[in-house]
């Protein structure tokens, strides 16, 4: 319930500041900054709120590229069996109505995550949007 990892990221993006940006990390120290201050209304509106509107619509489309893809490929994946069987009509509804068991995070996230999805493969199918032009810089 809620958003239980919130306080982990903001503890790990504490680190990665460290790491890559070490003066900005030492000062932040020194002036008693820590991530929750800034960097939790970034992640948890996924830079929404506090960004313009069309970098925002970036950030989400580089957010969602992947992860979108996995999510609904698990999906079919749960339900692969009966799918297969299923006419037309009940193919449509199926699809619309997954089962209560295929909702659950921890079945669902660990089945799209196993599911190798990478940018090479996406950016060769052809597709006319602008997240492909950004992602793969063509």
């Amino acid at each position: 319930v809620g958003l239980p990892l919130v306080q982990q990221y903001l503890y790990q993006f504490e680190q990665l500041v460290r790491e890559h940006l070490p003066k900005v990390g030492e000062h932040f120290s020194q002036e008693m900054i820590n991530p929750s201050m800034y960097a939790s209304q970034w992640f948890i509106t996924v830079f929404s709120y506090s960004f313009p509107f069309n970098l925002a619509l970036r950030i989400w489309d580089v957010f969602l590229y992947e992860i979108v893809f996995q999510v609904g490929l698990a999906f079919l994946k749960y339900c692969h069996d009966d799918l297969i069987k299923l006419p037309f009509e009940k193919l449509i509804h199926a699809l619309r109505n997954f089962p209560d068991e295929a909702m659950d995070p921890d079945i669902l996230l660990p089945m799209a995550y196993s599911i190798k999805v990478n940018s090479y493969d996406i950016c060769y199918i052809p597709v006319c949007i602008n997240i492909v032009l950004y992602v793969c810089k063509v």
